[in-house]
């Protein structure tokens, strides 16, 4: 179906040119600057929210806590304004690439090294959030965005601040719709437990939150099994025991699981209190993680980003984590790099010797039976004739013309042959 949007221009200035994506309220485009000939982001809430009280304070907090944060980790903000058709309107970069929600449907998890590199920008793009007074509260794989710059590397983005909480400011309407205590706000899956609890948060939510992503991109399955109702997440995540990310993905270097674990601790004075604090942690537990030099993939083996010997990876005995591989095949390029597991090949072997020892016996047996000896019948047996003896043939003398002696004559003798008659 096509978007009545699309061609339509915002206050004169931008010009819709494509729909990158659509969210619960409201819908991404892909703008140009009419003056500046510059492409760029266009968020628009939906026509059936633009009277709704939360989603448009949603979408001005939005606007305000993006602008705020100075840093290269957070998506910047250009502009906002009002069109008369088509209501607020809010411009941003244009960023190429994907989010980590994406990447890990394909790669179901990354290296070590990957995951702890994208964990690390993050946490000091939350760092200079927090510093400027700004609780994301929804941060997600989804909002993490993967951007490839010039030179190959990789630059996360954190997008979507739209539930985020400004500390220290009360927005018109948004204090009542957005931050009344009691309510959860985010995704259940990387919520913290006293935002499950709808308690006042601050920074150290989002460090939960990062923790839960880094969690799923060293495992591949979520702190929380997917199939669990809102509900019973939420109780899971309040109540029930604190996740262990060795216990699911025991080849994770030690040194990155206790951050890990640090920063799921249900306890807030015993959780890393800072984003500033766990992008540290995360670099002194693992100096070497560095940024992928493939843009193609960010699945790597450690040989491909450090000197340091390949380790044999165990099988994860987690079956939520199995079962979560197994929606997540490879279905790009990129993925098929990934080692796909060996077949079993044991059975094979006993199967084809099995065959060939039966058949070697086998043969073995034909070869050494004896002859039958004929047992002799009751019956008489009749006496077979004596074949006639074989003649032996003369071969026929070669004819030899011989030459007769002397020349017979046929004329009568001179002297009368003797009578022959009787006396």
């Amino acid at each position: 179906m096509d978007d009545p949007r699309i061609g339509a221009t915002l206050a004169g200035k931008y010009t819709l040119t494509r729909l990158i994506g659509r969210g619960a309220f409201g819908a991404v485009y892909e703008a140009t600057n009419i003056e500046l000939e510059k492409r760029v982001a266009v968020k628009l809430i939906d026509p059936q929210y633009v009277q709704h009280e939360e989603v448009v304070a949603r979408f001005k907090v939005e606007a305000k806590a993006a602008s705020r944060v100075e840093s290269e980790h957070i998506i910047q903000v250009f502009d906002v304004g009002s069109d008369e058709t088509h209501g607020l309107y809010q411009v941003m970069e244009l960023l190429h690439g994907e989010d980590l929600a994406d990447r890990l449907d394909r790669e179901f998890k990354l290296s070590p090294s990957v995951a702890v590199h994208i964990a690390t920008q993050a946490a000091r793009g939350l760092a200079k959030a927090h510093a400027a007074g700004v609780v994301h509260r929804d941060l997600k794989p989804a909002n993490l965005f993967l951007v490839t710059r010039e030179d190959g590397s990789l630059l996360v983005k954190i997008v979507d601040f739209g539930i985020s909480k400004l500390i220290g400011q009360r927005e018109p309407g948004a204090d009542r719709a957005l931050t009344r205590t009691g309510t959860a706000v985010g995704t259940p899956n990387y919520m913290s437990p006293e935002q499950a609890r709808g308690l006042e948060v601050d920074g150290r939510t989002d460090v939960w939150a990062l923790g839960a992503v880094l969690y799923e991109m060293l495992s591949g399955a979520p702190c929380f099994a997917h199939n669990l109702s809102y509900e019973e997440t939420v109780i899971g995540i309040a109540t029930g025991p604190e996740p262990r990310v060795l216990d699911v993905a025991p080849w994770v270097p030690k040194e990155v699981a206790a951050v890990v674990d640090k920063a799921l601790t249900r306890d807030l004075v015993e959780r890393i209190q800072d984003c500033g604090e766990l992008a540290r942690r995360l670099t002194e537990a693992m100096p070497n993680a560095t940024r992928p030099r493939r843009e193609e993939s960010l699945y790597m083996e450690p040989s491909d980003y450090s000197s340091e010997p390949v380790a044999p990876q165990p099988v994860p005995e987690n079956i939520d984590a199995m079962e979560v591989a197994a929606r997540r095949a490879p279905t790009t390029i990129a993925a098929s790099r990934q080692r796909e597991p060996r077949a079993a090949r044991w059975p094979w072997v006993i199967l084809a010797t099995l065959l060939l020892g039966g058949g070697g016996f086998f043969l073995w047996r034909e070869l050494e039976r004896p002859e039958p000896v004929p047992v002799p019948s009751a019956e008489p047996v009749e006496t077979a004739s004596a074949p006639p003896k074989a003649t032996t043939s003369v071969p026929p003398k070669p004819h030899v013309n011989v030459k007769p002696k002397a020349s017979v004559s046929t004329k009568p003798s001179a002297k009368p042959s003797q009578s022959t008659k009787p006396k």
